[in-house]
């Protein structure tokens, strides 16, 4: 894949997309003695592109599949781009395309990351993350915990404010 693709990917990640982790539903965590240690949750790496114009996410999930198949051999199977609805008639439709097999992910963040800018450090976090076995799943959920305080204070976007709040250039309107 080009250097110009590979840069376009990153700006329109960069742009439009996010780098994240979603949590699963509370769970039983067994130790190795079959006691259970605690109900606690596991957590999953994503990166989500959302949009307006389906061609965008067409050629963005398109140049996404091209990227994969140079690095594995075999069918690659990423996830549809599915409509997100607005409820607010004023509103455009949105799409989303989510890639969220952390095999794709690494491929893809480790290909994108020197194109990248905004979204560098989530990379970066999300990488270190994915290199954590999943059995060491303490450390997961630890790793996971420090990346959402990480967000929560601003030090991720380099953004932190004297109160050690982040400080949002973009704030909702509301429509009253």
């Amino acid at each position: 894949m080009e250097g110009v693709e590979l840069g376009w990917l990153a700006g329109i990640l960069d742009g439009e997309g996010s780098v994240g982790f979603v949590k699963s539903k509370v769970h039983p965590y067994v130790g190795n003695d079959g006691v259970i240690i605690e109900k606690t949750f596991d957590v999953f790496p994503y990166v989500n592109v959302s949009n307006t114009s389906l061609e965008l996410l067409n050629k963005f999930r398109d140049l996404c599949i091209k990227l994969l198949t140079e690095m594995i051999s075999g069918n690659i199977k990423v996830a549809k781009i599915s409509c997100v609805l607005s409820e607010n008639k004023r509103h455009r439709n949105a799409y989303r395309f989510t890639l969220n097999r952390p095999e794709h992910i690494k491929i893809f963040l480790i290909k994108v990351l020197p194109h990248l800018t905004a979204k560098k450090n989530d990379a970066v976090y999300l990488l270190n993350f994915l290199d954590i076995k999943k059995e060491y799943y303490l450390k997961r959920y630890n790793f996971y915990k420090q990346w959402q305080e990480a967000k929560r204070t601003g030090i991720l976007q380099g953004r932190k404010t004297s109160r050690n709040k982040v400080n949002y250039s973009c704030k909702k309107k509301s429509l009253s």
